[in-house]
């Protein structure tokens, strides 16, 4: 290998070197940048995790107007054509705060069912739902 071949590759490996000092500064800069950027954003999910979730006042509705604060039950049977016992519907109005939500329970000879609001449910949501120490019974 010739001298200046030896200075050039001695050239190349010093500017090398520089350029890998360099690039590891850089990147040792953008590490510090991007950990404040996680910090930041984590303290930002930290305190939206401690934050209660507003709940939303339900509207009131019809069944809130027409039925008192708390719970109204009726109970009725029905009939078929032939005056033979088909079904007894026990029927529970639960008002709060002037929304109103309409239960079901009706028993028949295929079983029981349960309603909320037209839609069907399980007896979990109608016990959980229509009883309660704070609910006043009407």
């Amino acid at each position: 290998i010739s001298s200046d071949q030896t200075a050039k590759v001695t050239e190349n490996t010093s500017k090398l070197k520089d350029q890998t000092t360099e690039f590891a500064i850089n990147s040792d800069r953008k590490g510090v940048v991007e950990s404040d950027k996680n910090l930041k954003n984590q303290a930002t999910l930290d305190s939206l995790s401690t934050q209660k979730p507003i709940d939303a006042p339900k509207a009131k509705n019809e069944l809130g107007n027409t039925y008192p604060e708390g719970v109204t039950e009726d109970k009725f049977d029905r009939y078929d054509a032939e005056g033979l016992l088909t079904a007894v519907v026990t029927r529970r109005i639960v008002v709060i705060e002037g929304h109103g939500s309409e239960y079901q329970k009706i028993q028949s000879l295929n079983g029981i069912t349960y309603m909320k609001n037209g839609e069907p449910t399980s007896e979990y949501v109608w016990q959980k739902e229509t009883t309660g120490p704070k609910l006043v019974k009407h």
